[in-house]
């Protein structure tokens, strides 16, 4: 997959990403390509999985080859992700819990981050009569403070998120929002971004990217 940044009558590239994916849809090479369309950066990515198909390690490297992290997994007794560890230049980064309901739908997410002054987000998931992902909350909180909602993306039929709204500290001023549109098949189509630049002032466009595929 393909995805690019040009003027809008195409005569000039700004940038260029590409996407490698395996046989179970992970990714494993990620490439940036600059205006003059030179490779700039590049990820490769690696994964090992149990006798069961579970994923249970991925490693992260550069375009040098180097590891730059790694992620491990742990599982519950109905092979759900339970634990998530990731290690950033061998130094454990994040830890990451999944909590579940009695159907099976996860309910809560909570990462507790070891580099950052926020050291807990929690993500709550919400859904419909019929099972399907309607809205996630996410909060944010100090070691030892107050939990914070911080943002609040609304999901549509297709369980595709179609809004992602930022609040400030109060919780109730929105300071951006991220609006997406999806064509038939599913793939993202534009995404706008509005932000608030000042506490008296609404919501402006900051932002608009049209996406096309090369399949």
């Amino acid at each position: 997959i393909e995805s690019y940044r040009r003027d809008l009558d195409k005569s000039k590239q700004f940038w260029r990403h590409t996407h490698k994916y395996d046989d179970r849809g992970n990714e494993i090479e990620w490439a940036w390509y600059g205006d003059d369309d030179e490779l700039e950066s590049k990820d490769t990515y690696e994964y090992v999985y149990s006798l069961q198909g579970l994923k249970e390690e991925q490693k992260f490297f550069d375009m040098w080859h180097r590891l730059r992290s790694q992620m491990l997994f742990k599982y519950n007794d109905n092979g759900k992700i339970s634990k998530e560890y990731w290690y950033d230049d061998s130094r454990l980064f994040k830890v990451t819990i999944f909590e579940y309901d009695n159907k099976g739908h996860l309910k809560n997410k909570t990462a507790k981050v070891y580099k950052w002054r926020y050291v807990n987000f929690r993500s709550e998931y919400h859904y419909s009569e019929k099972g399907k992902l309607i809205s996630v909350n996410e909060y944010e909180s100090k070691e030892g403070g107050i939990e914070r909602l911080s943002a609040v993306s609304e999901y549509d039929e297709n369980e595709q998120v179609k809004i992602w709204k930022r609040y400030d500290d109060d919780q109730k001023t929105i300071v951006q929002t991220i609006e997406y549109d999806y064509d038939t098949n599913g793939y993202l189509k534009e995404e706008r971004i509005y932000v608030r630049l000042s506490d008296d002032s609404s919501l402006w466009l900051s932002s608009k990217t049209t996406f096309e595929y090369e399949r």
